[in-house]
This record gives C-alpha cells, sequence and structure tokens, in this order.
C-alpha cells in the first residue's frame, strides 16, 4: 500500500482505492489472526485488563471497520473490477 501510494502522489482513481482497500482487508485479517494466536499462546491471562494483549485485541478488531467493513470493501472492489461505479 506505501509503495502503490508513492508519497501520497497517487492517482485519486477507484482502481487504487479498491487495491488499497483490497490490501488493508488482507493486511486486517492477518492483525486479527496474529493477536488471536498470541492470546492462544499465554491463555486466559491474555484477556486479562492486566496483559497489553487485551488492548491490542480490541484495538486490532477495529481495523476491520475503517474505513470499510469486508462486504462492503467486497462489493465495492467488485464492482470497479468489473467496469462499475464502486457505489451502487
Amino acid at each position: 500500500m506505501f509503495t502503490d501510494s508513492d508519497d501520497l502522489r497517487f492517482e485519486n482513481t477507484d482502481a487504487h482505492t479498491a487495491r488499497t482497500l483490497s490490501r488493508k482487508t488482507v493486511a486486517a485479517d492477518a492483525l486479527v489472526d496474529t493477536v488471536r494466536l498470541a492470546i492462544e499462546t499465554v491463555g486466559g491471562a491474555g484477556f486479562s485488563r492486566t496483559c497489553a494483549l487485551e488492548m491490542w485485541y480490541s484495538d486490532i478488531h477495529d481495523c476491520l471497520f475503517h474505513p470499510l467493513p469486508r462486504a462492503r470493501q467486497t462489493r465495492f472492489t467488485g464492482r470497479v473490477l468489473l467496469g462499475n461505479t464502486p457505489i451502487g
């Protein structure tokens, strides 16, 4: 995503947005899986407020919804790939 954005000199197109949102969804899924596995490794203590993993677990799940949740991102990207406007 960073390389494709070319120091914020990218073209503001639906295709670029679709690529970026798709990559965001893949990265978000990987982050959620990583934190989940970390909590499984430490056990129930990972859900304790005294454990940093508990905060990360909550914070990481937020990235699933910003700026678009998976279903809306999939629809957006699908419409762009089919040559349609992303909203419709």
